[in-house]
């Protein structure tokens, strides 16, 4: 079973402009804490500490126990807004459809916050 994403959110408007093109960044540094759980086949949630993202994954989305984790990190794109997201497992596929949520309002408020 696996799954890797790799989460990043830009601000800049004109963001397919030669510059951001194919752009390679580094990775950012680790933020807050790592949540993981262990997720059976029955399915469960998991969410990371800032309550930004939640990945649904349904019953019979694995066929065992699998660990699942979300860390944030900070966001090195180009233009970027908020933190970068490292989500595991990687490397095969799920049974059934994994539902991501993001709550990019909590961003933009944070954003509107710091200026």
């Amino acid at each position: 079973m696996g799954m890797f994403c790799y989460f990043q959110f830009l601000y800049k408007n004109d963001t397919t402009s030669p510059e951001y093109m194919g752009k390679v960044v580094p990775v950012g540094k680790i933020v807050g804490t790592k949540v993981e759980k262990e997720i059976a086949c029955s399915g469960r949630q998991i969410s990371p500490d800032d309550g930004t993202l939640l990945i649904a994954i349904p019953a019979r989305a694995v066929a065992t126990a699998t660990p699942f984790s979300i860390q944030r990190l900070s966001n090195t794109s180009t233009g970027a807004v908020g933190e970068a997201y490292r989500l595991l497992p990687h490397g095969g596929n799920f049974q059934k459809s994994i539902k991501f949520t993001y709550n990019a309002l909590t961003t933009l408020s944070f954003c509107r916050n710091k200026t």
